[in-house]
């Protein structure tokens, strides 16, 4: 999830919430764990990838477990004010500096102290976690599935954090990667408390979050200058961000991209109010990652070819929020072939092709959108339900 969040204002002092540890008057924030119990062979757990972002599930303070999206693009720890509020830990107030996709604002939170945080047999002890209030059931939504938090990268600075898409796992374990290379070992910046890597795109090189938590291939701010696209930008969907709703244009690039060895040809970026650019799951799926903290580094390995294809970005127009027994429409592009068939955002969808959305997910939706010409959407409206057939286009070829 492409988002910052700097600690502005805690119990009334001024300070910034950047490394593994920012202190201010009488109160030390550990973002990273001031310990960590892991085995000498390391641990390995399963993923669940939905739209390519992975949920883990762990548990905390010895409960649970709780579903987790472990995303690279945030420094912290991010809990549901449900989960937050059940630990039964003395919250503190803050006032935050949020920078996202839809903009720069400051939010008011809550910062609680986690005891115990547990991801199979790796054990990570006394760190700071933010409550965010709304963040999480509008990303239930989106997700299909009940997320109760974020495990921002912080929270693995003292151990090597392996991303296996391939294979659907998380890999948590001592040691350093090699010396950077340039080519699959590859330098980042640190600031914000995340991994910012060079980015070439179209000759030029901008700074990129490598974000496990955004759905979105790649972004780029719609400021950046001298970047070329094959096609005019367009409304992308709406998606969610921390501070709200969010709408971006989306487009394909004119040029290639490249991270180190690999070309990621003529890619699909989103536009966005934000000033930094970002790697989201569509193009880090292609990939297995290793973020190495201490050295500053992270590795990319691909059992393919060096060169990562983006096919066309397919879809209807329409976004709904993924509940169990209907789907209210979240967002209609405006032009879009659900605009033209007529649905609606009060509208909410019980059924695809006759089949219950009750038995689909994310990641159904997703198969049947790459792989149909038309969908048949039975809607509620008000007291009716309405049947309508909504062809399946390209939003970006």
């Amino acid at each position: 999830m492409r988002k910052s969040i700097v600690v502005l204002l805690v119990a009334g002092v001024m300070a910034a919430a950047l490394g593994p540890a920012g202190c201010t008057s009488g109160l030390i924030l550990h973002i990273a764990p001031m310990e960590i119990k892991l085995p000498t062979r390391g641990v390995t757990i399963p993923a669940r990838l939905i739209g390519g972002i992975p949920l883990v599930q762990a548990k905390m303070n010895s409960r649970g477990p709780f579903t987790f999206v472990l995303d690279t693009g945030a420094a912290t720890m991010v809990l549901s004010p449900e989960l937050a509020q059940g630990l039964g830990q003395p919250a503190v107030k803050f006032t935050a500096y949020v920078n996202d996709a839809a903009g720069e604002q400051t939010q008011h939170h809550h910062l609680r102290r986690i005891h115990s945080l547990e991801l199979g047999e790796a054990i990570f002890y006394e760190l700071d976690a933010v409550e965010v209030k709304d963040l999480f059931d509008n990303i239930s939504d989106r997700a299909g599935v009940h997320i109760d938090g974020i495990i921002g990268l912080q929270v693995f600075y003292d151990c090597l954090l392996t991303l296996d898409y391939a294979n659907r796992q998380i890999h948590i374990q001592q040691g350093r990667l090699p010396t950077a290379d340039g080519e699959q070992i590859i330098r980042f910046d640190f600031s914000g408390g995340v991994a910012n890597i060079p980015l070439e795109v179209g000759g030029k090189t901008v700074p990129a979050t490598v974000d496990s938590g955004s759905v979105e291939y790649m972004s780029l701010s719609e400021k950046t200058a001298g970047i070329a696209f094959a096609s005019k930008p367009v409304p992308g969907p709406a998606h969610f961000v921390i501070s709200g709703l969010c709408r971006e244009k989306i487009a394909r690039l004119a040029l290639d991209a490249r991270i180190g060895r690999y070309v990621i040809e003529k890619p699909i970026v989103s536009l966005g109010k934000h000033a930094d650019a970002n790697i989201g799951a569509g193009i880090l799926k292609h990939f297995t990652i290793t973020f190495d903290q201490h050295a500053r580094t992270v590795r990319f390995v691909s059992q393919k070819p060096a060169h990562v294809v983006i096919d066309p970005l397919r879809g209807i127009g329409a976004s709904f929020r993924i509940r169990k027994e209907a789907w209210p429409v979240l967002d209609v592009i405006p032009g879009s072939p659900a605009e033209v068939s007529g649905v609606l955002t009060s509208d909410a969808l019980v059924s695809i092709n006759d089949r219950p959305v009750s038995s689909l997910g994310y990641n159904a939706l997703q198969d049947l959108l790459h792989t149909s010409d038309k969908l048949l959407l039975e809607l509620t409206r008000g007291t009716k339900r309405i049947k309508l057939t909504v062809r399946v286009c390209e939003l970006v070829h």
